[in-house]
């Protein structure tokens, strides 16, 4: 039916898929590890935080495929961003002619000086939307969603 066109595709990735091999340049210390053999090597995470599609997002690098792209045969708008301490709210209209299902993401930034990734998903909503129709989305964030891990602190 999806190839159709009977049903939209609704899917999101659920990773991000490099423009290139090795895109984010791994040594052989990240990745697969070194000494020991298979799942005894030692991975070394010198990353940090920025793993992902927030490496994508630290580095300005574009990828092939981001994190959470997914496919339509409609278009739909967004209009009217609110946001406040405790949710995100905007509206999003399905301006084609075929039904969608969009899945709206927010992500947050923090102040650099805070050490954390430049945009962090903090949440996100799936709202099937009839050509023509428009609705206002809230996405709520909480106490954890502009907290941030403090090691001396914790």
């Amino acid at each position: 039916d999806v190839l159709t066109g009977a049903v939209g595709p609704s899917g999101r990735l659920p990773l991000t898929f490099p423009d290139v091999e090795n895109e984010v340049n791994f040594t052989k210390a990240q990745w697969p590890g070194v000494g020991g053999f298979g799942i005894f090597r030692t991975a070394t995470y010198s990353e940090r935080l920025n793993v992902g599609y927030r490496w994508y997002a630290s580095t300005g690098v574009q990828p092939a495929y981001p994190f959470g792209h997914g496919l339509s045969y409609s278009t739909v708008e967004y209009s009217a961003l609110a946001a406040s301490a405790t949710q995100v709210q905007f509206k999003v209209k399905n301006t084609g002619a075929a039904a969608a299902v969009e899945v709206p993401q927010v992500y947050l930034r923090f102040p650099e000086g805070a050490g954390e990734p430049p945009l962090q998903l903090k949440g996100f909503a799936r709202e099937s939307l009839e050509p023509g129709v428009e609705r206002t989305v809230v996405v709520g964030l909480n106490d954890r969603s502009v907290s941030i891990w403090d090691v001396g602190v914790h």
